[in-house]
């Protein structure tokens, strides 16, 4: 068993999005995103479903044409293979939830 800890702190000096996997297994994979207020993520595609969990802060997440508004506690998820990008609108903790086993 392993105890995983979400940073809760967005560091002033960053310069760009940054990512820290924090578990990889055969089922999922968890990875926490730290953001600055205007960071974008430009538009990609996951090749598993993927769910997206605010910890801190505010995104804007644009999926098929609409630009999502998420917060704090706010969590969406996207099937594999589908175009999103984000932009942080404030600092920002995100926690994204990769489901290797839904394919």
């Amino acid at each position: 068993m392993k105890i995983l800890q979400l940073d809760t702190n967005v560091n002033p000096q960053l310069e760009k999005p940054s990512f820290n996997v924090l578990l990889n297994s055969d089922d999922a994979k968890e990875v926490s995103i730290t953001m600055r207020a205007h960071h974008v993520i430009a538009a990609h595609k996951a090749a598993f479903p993927i769910a997206v969990h605010i910890i801190e802060g505010e995104i804007l997440l644009g999926h098929n044409e609409i630009v999502h508004r998420l917060q704090k506690g706010n969590i969406i998820t996207i099937p594999a293979n589908e175009l999103h990008d984000l932009k942080a609108n404030a600092d920002s903790i995100i926690r994204l939830t990769i489901f290797k086993t839904n394919r």
